[in-house]
């Protein structure tokens, strides 16, 4: 067996085993329940749902949500999908190490990727999809995929600008920067092409998209109903939304931000038009995404990481050093960001920042189960007092209460949703 494949393997290993975890913990979150309770009712289990939770994920999710297990293994198996094509992608710029794939192992990195049950897996394989059919000069396909992307997760729209800059300049410029010929006068030259070929794009991702939303008009008169909520969302959270960049460094924790810093600069020392492609992708993308501010709409920074850190010249390093970097790595995947714990406190309804010995995976796992079993206990408990019993209210009507009261506190023998 092959290095790259047994690191391929061990990254499969990983992702099973986070699942696990995650499965073990009944970890879900807010969204989670919705997007379950939006399916069960398409299975004619529940008379509630989520308009706002009906996208390609609910059809995803349709087959599976009658066992956690496969639900689990069918997320699972998404996120390897997309690990494989975006070693597909490093491939493609000539990697000088396999070194890489260890970014794909690091616990706290999958759990951002499975986020219990949210579309995260599912668009970076129809992101990295993109990429890929970009990189291959495809642009039916990518843009296939990019409709797919957006109609699967409404956030991913905020791709669309990064994605057109991206299919012009690998179709014009990608060779010219490579060959260190590009100047403003190229640029001029062929101004009028540009335009021509970024409308005859953006005309492709319309055609498909118009096809996600007549599928979707099998579930919903409004197909665009997701999209309608999520642009009158803002959340109020300047805490995060200032220490936003520090998390492009610290996806991966905080001890390997160095690294992650050191894997940009060889990108864009050793591949300065891959650097280009990648930055004119992800520059709109995290601007239009800064409003939300969350750690989850920054994983697909990984395909530029992923390619930077396959250019550096681990194999030629001193074997303590590599030693170093490996004891590190465990350390900063154990605690991403420290001490530091950044949730949301069901009991203050607000994001907040807090203290925590514990490694990042299992804090989030068991603050989540200790919230669950909390409702559970106040919706049971027939004597509350005022503090309980506004916190309750809160929560009526909600997909997360409803989901809890019928799947979770209706089980005592096993907690977790079935």
């Amino acid at each position: 067996m092959t290095q790259k494949k047994a690191l391929l393997l061990l990254a499969c290993v990983s992702l099973l085993a986070v699942s696990l975890m995650h499965m073990i913990h009944g970890s879900f979150t807010h969204d989670s329940f919705a997007y379950l309770l939006t399916t069960e009712h398409f299975r004619g289990q529940t008379e509630m749902f989520d308009v706002r939770r009906i996208s390609l994920f609910t059809f995803f999710l349709i087959p599976f949500t009658g066992s956690i297990v496969l639900l689990y293994l069918a997320l699972a198996g998404v996120a390897m999908a997309a690990l494989i094509v975006i070693s597909r992608i490093v491939d493609f710029f000539g990697p000088e190490n396999t070194g890489y794939f260890l970014l794909f192992i690091v616990p706290s990195y999958l759990t951002y990727i499975l986020t219990s049950i949210l579309q995260e897996s599912c668009a970076l394989l129809f992101l990295s999809l993109v990429v890929w059919f970009l990189l291959k000069k495809k642009p039916a396909l990518a843009a296939l995929f990019t409709a797919l992307c957006v109609f699967t997760r409404p956030a991913m729209l905020a791709f669309i600008p990064g994605i057109v800059l991206a299919f012009v300049y690998r179709r014009h410029f990608y060779g010219d920067v490579q060959e260190g010929r590009f100047s403003s006068r190229v640029l001029l030259q062929k101004s009028g092409m540009i335009f021509c070929d970024g409308a005859f794009f953006c005309l492709l991702v319309m055609i498909f998209g118009a096809a996600c939303a007549a599928l979707l008009l099998l579930l919903t008169p409004d197909p665009l109903i997701a999209f309608k909520t999520l642009a009158a969302r803002f959340i109020p959270d300047s805490l995060m939304r200032w220490g936003f960049p520090a998390l492009w460094f610290g996806l991966f924790g905080v001890l390997l931000a160095p690294v992650v810093l050191f894997s940009y600069y060889t990108l864009y020392k050793k591949r300065r038009a891959a650097f280009v492609f990648f930055a004119l992708l992800f520059v709109p993308y995290l601007l239009g995404v800064w409003y939300q501010a969350s750690i989850r709409y920054i994983i697909y920074l990984i395909l530029p990481l992923a390619t930077g850190f396959s250019l550096i010249p681990i194999h030629r390093w001193d074997s303590h050093l590599r030693v170093a970097l490996a004891l590190v790595a465990i350390a900063s995947c154990l605690y991403p960001f420290g001490p530091l714990v950044y949730y949301y406190d069901y009991t203050r309804f607000e994001r907040v920042v807090g203290l925590s010995a514990k490694p990042y995976i299992y804090f989030d796992s068991e603050y989540k189960k200790n919230q669950y079993e909390n409702l559970c206990r106040l919706l049971k408990s027939t004597v509350r007092n005022p503090e309980e019993q506004r916190l309750l209210d809160s929560y009526r009507g909600s997909a997360l209460l409803a989901y809890i009261q019928t799947h979770i506190c209706s089980d005592k023998k096993n907690p977790r949703p079935r």
